[in-house]
């Protein structure tokens, strides 16, 4: 099942960081700029003094473009802060992701996975409680069988007359839920005890 919120709340993080990365990238190219124009006026004062040449002409024209590249720069700089802070993008907000998880998602989800999960579970529970008393009703009538067959016959027949029940730990550790079963539940592991059993053979 999707969550379509989220989804949203994805796309639109990604669109809003890939526009914040471009006002970076543009706030970053207009000082590396401006910082150029600022060091080549200093580089032309400096030839200015050392060969005693009137630059002012050209000192006077990268001051103009110093100018512009500051303001250019603080333009930018003021562009992603403001984008920083108002965030124009963003539409879908953190609390609408987790009022519609709370609201839409879960009914739905529920309805559509958990319900019938939780319902087969409940189903499998009851049948189990239901094989277990037939179990114990099925031992109970062989036990009333044998009685009878033990009542008839003289006292050195009487052990003789086997059982039915399951006997061994393993019998009943195959047969019955465990607390080595319960352990393998509370990890999502298919219980140990039923490795050996195939699907066909409960057919």
């Amino acid at each position: 099942m999707k969550f379509e919120k989220l989804e949203q709340f994805i796309e639109q993080k990604q669109n809003t960081g890939k526009v914040f990365d471009e006002m970076v990238k543009r706030e970053q190219d207009a000082l590396e700029h401006y910082q150029a124009k600022k060091s080549e006026y200093e580089a032309t004062i400096a030839r200015a003094a050392i060969e005693g040449k009137d630059l002012t002409k050209e000192l006077d024209r990268l001051d103009e473009e110093i100018s512009k590249a500051k303001a250019a720069y603080e333009r930018r700089h003021k562009e992603r802060n403001i984008y920083s802070q108002t965030r124009p993008l963003e539409k879908v907000k953190s609390e609408d992701v987790v009022n519609s998880f709370n609201n839409e998602l879960i009914p739905a989800f529920k309805e559509v996975r958990f319900n019938p999960a939780i319902k087969q579970l409940l189903k499998a529970k009851y049948e189990f409680a239901k094989a277990v008393q037939d179990y114990y009703a099925t031992v109970r009538e062989f036990e009333d069988i044998r009685y009878e067959a033990r009542s008839e016959l003289s006292d050195h027949y009487y052990y003789q007359l086997k059982e039915v029940a399951l006997q061994t730990v393993k019998e009943q550790e195959l047969y019955f839920i465990t607390t080595a079963d319960l352990r393998d539940f509370e990890v999502n592991k298919f219980p140990a005890s039923l490795q050996y059993v195939k699907e066909e053979d409960l057919k």
